[in-house]
């Protein structure tokens, strides 16, 4: 965006030589927005008249300069009439029609007809322009959150804040008018000519003000105005479209001029659009709007497309007599979504995008009564001005002195804080409690669409102080050591099974999959349902982490015949009594209640032969070893356990007296839902892994005392654990210091019996053992396994 300085200081109270750019832009780039370059201005005045076209032929015009006092020929332009004023613009003695581009502008458009007084001819119109400007570039993603500085009045505020200035009254450079208000309509009546309905979409037309102007004829542009609208980059047409053009660049309120000869019983009614309605807009391009575009509409037709472009067939033209002015507020993510959709971006749209202020809506049309003025246009019958739609109530912020300190991180003089809030707009009222300073701000309407709390406060007092002036300070923090012992737990577990028992970890998805569970016949009990389901297939939270490791030995077990998976996740189950324990984390306060729970599940599959329990036990028994974890299998009931464990070949896992999980071979009905082949299965309690600490090794030095290996070979009865046999013989004699399995297996003609081989360490800490001993001890073993059943092969 383009802003001309000359064009601000017709805001502030100083003159050019009162302001050093160099130091403008440091200032403004520091505290407010990125100016990204400045263009110097100065342009010689000698080099330009304006001209009396006395022949417009079809190939060319015959134009006079009073001024020059000469006559010369230019180029035929198709808006020449005789006894129009041009502005011609002379180079290296070579006269052609004035540019844009020559007097300041980037765009290289024709200047057009200009409206003067003919006493001005001789030269005394370049008293109205300025030939010496500088033009600010503006990066306009700085000023994205500030829709007041779309305009330079907004950007005037600014500068005057921080060069120390004097801004001057928005009341010296309007025209007052009377303001009919109401929230939905304003009938017709001798002070308002036009009839305005705004119910139709009232969250999106959030007001409409409008101004009837019974009696006016159609003007060329002035000069000056030209000028500047060049140098801002807007093509100059003609009084009453720059002048529209004019304000938005001055007060960022974009505005439109409607024919009220065009419209249709003098009615404006914003409504939203109807699917497959046209509109012919003023570029002349014809779109096709949907429901969601907001139209200016004539009762019956739309006739501009809401704060994007107007309508052609309603503008005002050569014709034109009566016009009727808009300053609407619209909701700026209705205009920016309808902009986008239909590919036009204009000035007007890019503004209300940002969401501007709707009081600016009134101060638009009396600055564009008092421009018209200022302008000795003749216009007369000028109706109130009609407000119809939402009333803004002040805006207020209480802070205090101690907040803004401790937010700023420096000591601030009150006075700062009261000066500088008031030079930008604000309304400050200073008080004391108890010894604390508190400001009472009223926040200005132009701000209070993103000036909503007191950090925003903070913000403007802060950028006023200068950044650069607070002395950058380390927070203080006091630190304190963090217990990491779940986080390394959580690491070797999963190492662990990774590179020990070579099992490949899975990602999971936190529901059910509800198709899945039907293909296994599997519907877990209380499960939590979700109230607002993502889609059918996914209604309730995990209550078990096999399902998905189940599905993934589905997926994948076509292409290996040995799988090992394993995953840690979170659970969740319904319970009609509060568990009380630590280990789970619970969610409400009355029953049912959520329970939330961490597990560890694995499974080890092979499709061509079947898993040895003891081999797989084994496997995970190396896991409770790292951990330093003493564990006790026993065998699980059948009502215990889920479908997919063998009623016979299942154990549960205790610690002490606490269940930590639940491991098994899978029951081949079931499995064969899931594929062909034979699998292992373990699901254990991860919030007790990942929390345990061992208790401390104490170093006993070992015996210097030779050990003796003793093994025993038995036939027992199948009901008969591993465990059980394992403690029995170890509660034999204190001297025992380890048991190991070492083989097992099982015939047919034996029924229900099957073969174990266990081997026995035997050690006396303070003597070596004679045979006498050792063999009184492998009796005792002897005794003590034969009472569970078994028979010594």
């Amino acid at each position: 965006m383009k802003i001309s300085l000359a064009w601000i200081l017709d805001h502030i109270n100083a003159m050019p030589s009162d302001i050093d750019i160099n130091i403008l832009v440091e200032r403004f780039n520091a505290c407010t927005a990125e100016i990204e370059g400045v263009e110097k201005i100065s342009i010689d005045k000698n080099k330009f008249s304006i001209v009396t076209l006395k022949e417009v032929n079809h190939d060319s015009v015959m134009a006079h300069s009073t001024e020059w006092n000469q006559e010369f020929r230019l180029t035929a332009r198709t808006d020449a009439k005789i006894n129009s004023y041009f502005m011609v613009y002379k180079q290296d003695n070579e006269t052609t029609w004035a540019r844009a581009s020559h007097i300041g502008g980037e765009k290289n458009d024709l200047l057009p007809e200009l409206l003067i007084e003919k006493q001005e001819l001789n030269g005394k119109w370049k008293e109205t322009i300025e030939w010496h400007d500088h033009i600010l570039e503006m990066d306009n993603k700085t000023i994205t959150n500030r829709p007041d500085m779309w305009g330079h009045r907004g950007f005037a505020r600014e500068i005057a804040a921080l060069m120390k200035l004097e801004l001057k009254n928005i009341d010296s450079y309007i025209t007052k008018k009377e303001i009919v208000y109401s929230a939905t309509h304003i009938e017709t009546s001798k002070k308002t000519p036009i009839k305005i309905e705004n119910n139709k979409a009232p969250e999106i037309c959030k007001r409409f003000t409008g101004l009837h102007i019974g009696s006016i004829a159609h003007y060329p542009s002035l000069p000056w105005m030209a000028v500047r609208l060049a140098r801002a980059g807007i093509r100059a047409i003609d009084l009453l479209v720059d002048l529209t053009n004019y304000v938005m660049l001055d007060i960022s309120q974009p505005m439109h001029v409607f024919d009220v000869q065009k419209l249709q019983d003098r009615r404006i009614v914003p409504r939203m659009a109807l699917n497959g309605e046209k509109l012919d807009l003023l570029d002349g391009q014809t779109i096709t709007l949907t429901q969601n575009d907001l139209v200016i509409t004539d009762g019956l037709k739309p006739i501009a497309l809401a704060g994007v472009m107007g309508g052609l067939h309603s503008a005002e033209g050569d014709t034109t007599k009566e016009i009727f002015v808009e300053a609407a507020n619209f909701d700026n993510a209705s205009i920016r979504l309808s902009a986008a959709h239909h590919k036009i971006r204009t000035e007007s749209s890019a503004r209300f995008e940002k969401g501007l202020d709707p009081e600016q809506t009134l101060i638009a049309l009396q600055r564009f009564l008092y421009l018209l003025n200022k302008a000795k246009i003749a216009f007369d019958n000028v109706s109130d001005i009609s407000c119809v739609g939402e009333i803004l109530k002040p805006q207020t912020i209480d802070i205090s002195l101690d907040f803004l300190e401790a937010k700023i991180g420096t000591t601030l003089d009150s006075k700062f804080v009261k000066q500088c809030l008031e030079t930008i707009g604000f309304e400050v009222v200073e008080t004391q409690d108890q010894k604390i300073t508190v400001y009472r701000v009223t926040v200005p309407s132009f701000r209070a669409h993103h000036i909503t709390i007191a950090e925003d406060i903070v913000e403007e007092v802060a950028r006023f102080y200068g950044y650069s002036t607070i002395v950058p300070e380390l927070p203080k923090q006091s630190t304190h050591l963090t217990d990491i012992h779940r986080l390394m737990q959580t690491r070797k577990i999963k190492q662990h099974m990774a590179y020990a028992l070579d099992m490949m970890e899975i990602q999971y998805y936190a529901l059910n999959d509800e198709s899945y569970l039907q293909k296994i016949k599997w519907h877990p009990e209380h499960a939590i349902k979700m109230k607002n389901s993502i889609s059918q297939n996914w209604q309730s939270l995990l209550t078990s982490l096999v399902p998905q490791l189940l599905k993934a030995v589905t997926e994948n077990s076509s292409q290996h015949h040995e799988l090992n998976f394993f995953v840690l996740g979170r659970t969740w189950y319904e319970e009609e009594h509060n568990p009380k324990t630590d280990m789970h984390y619970i969610v409400g306060s009355e029953g049912p209640f959520v329970i939330e729970t961490k597990k560890i599940a694995g499974i080890m599959f092979d499709a061509k032969k079947p898993i040895n329990f003891y081999e797989a036990k084994a496997k995970l028994n190396s896991l409770f070893e790292l951990l330093h974890l003493s564990t006790t299998w026993i065998k699980a009931e059948r009502e215990s356990k889920q479908p997919w464990f063998n009623a016979e070949q299942t154990a549960h896992i205790l610690y002490q007296d606490r269940h930590i999980g639940t491991v098994g071979i899978a029951d081949q009905s079931f499995f064969s839902n899931i594929a062909q082949g034979h699998a292992w299965i373990f699901e254990l309690d991860a919030d007790f892994l990942q929390t345990y600490k061992a208790p401390e090794t104490i170093f006993n030095a070992p015996s210097k005392y030779p050990r003796v290996w003793l093994d025993i070979s038995l036939l027992v009865p199948l009901t008969c654990t591993a465990q059980e046999l394992t403690q029995a013989i170890e509660s034999t004699d204190d001297r025992i210091i380890s048991t190991q399995l070492l083989d097992f297996f099982t015939k047919e003609e034996w029924g229900n019996k099957k073969s174990l081989t266990y081997r026995f360490i035997v050690q006396d800490k303070t003597k070596t053992l004679t045979k006498a001993e050792i063999d009184e001890i492998s009796q005792a073993v002897t005794q003590n396994v034969t009472r569970l059943g078994a028979e010594i092969r």
